[in-house]
């Protein structure tokens, strides 16, 4: 299973370089804001051919977001049978509505006139988003991080506390793109003592240091990580965000945009 994930993500982001090269010429976009119903989408249309879709997929699938599965006769599954289906068969995901605050995400049987590499691609991420989901409700792994100043971080000290962490490193540049709204987000919850925004890294110390002269980041940097994120938790793509609750148990690792990260703490810190 792990040598079919690292081969998943390397065809994955293979993928997604080719297209960010030619997102431009697709600005699809499906109807929003659709509660307890079916959302109106011509499939056809979205499937007609790669570009087309990933803009689909890419506006309307949020891994990170609460959603409830549903086959392919619009019944409830469980997220195990879900991401199943869509590593081992030729399915893709559409937002059928939503429901309170969650998604509806279906999945839908394709067929022979759709590329290969909208399977290909579904089934890379979804192997990648399986693998993180497995990890929801499990305790963090036996963490010692110490920052650039020589401070301690294990499960003890952050005890009680909700934990987000943001996987990267200094050669990562959608790792180093996203750093100003990382910011942001460090800034929104300022006042709040009870979330601790860490950032495991790959890189040494000296390096680091070095990135810091020319960039500014707001999260506590952890250097020399690169085991335990790849080795012990297994991390396939980076960034990768991780939000841990008070309880040190893992609520929820995938890629993500701000703003649903965002939502995702204020959720925790309610209590939800």
């Amino acid at each position: 299973m792990e040598k079919f994930l690292i081969r998943s993500f390397k065809r994955f982001r293979i993928s997604v370089f080719l297209l960010s090269q030619l997102i431009g010429i697709s600005n699809f976009l499906c109807a929003q804001n659709v509660t307890n119903q079916s959302q109106i989408i011509n499939e056809k249309e979205i499937t007609s051919n790669f570009i087309t879709w990933w803009t689909y997929h890419k506006n309307n699938i949020n891994w990170f977001s609460n959603f409830i599965p549903m086959d392919i006769d619009a019944k409830m599954i469980s997220k195990d049978s879900f991401f199943v289906k869509l590593i081992t068969e030729n399915y893709y995901v559409i937002k059928y509505g939503t429901r309170n605050d969650s998604n509806l995400y279906q999945i839908r049987r394709g067929d022979t006139t759709m590329e290969k590499d909208i399977f290909s691609t579904i089934k890379s991420e979804a192997a990648i988003e399986y693998s993180y989901y497995k990890w929801e409700g499990k305790s963090l792994p036996e963490f010692n991080f110490k920052d650039l100043s020589g401070n301690v971080f294990d499960s003890e000290n952050t005890k009680g506390k909700i934990i987000v962490l943001n996987c990267w490193y200094t050669h990562c540049s959608p790792c180093v793109a996203e750093i100003p709204e990382l910011n942001s987000l460090v800034k929104y919850f300022k006042k709040d003592k009870s979330i601790i925004f860490l950032a495991p890294a790959f890189d040494d110390k000296s390096i680091i240091e070095t990135f810091l002269q020319t960039h500014s980041f707001s999260y506590t940097i952890i250097p020399e990580q690169k085991n335990y994120l790849q080795n012990v938790l297994k991390i396939y793509g980076y960034p990768t965000h991780i939000i841990v609750d008070r309880q040190g148990k893992i609520k929820k690792i995938s890629t993500c945009d701000l703003n649903t990260l965002r939502e995702m703490i204020l959720k925790e810190k309610m209590g939800e």
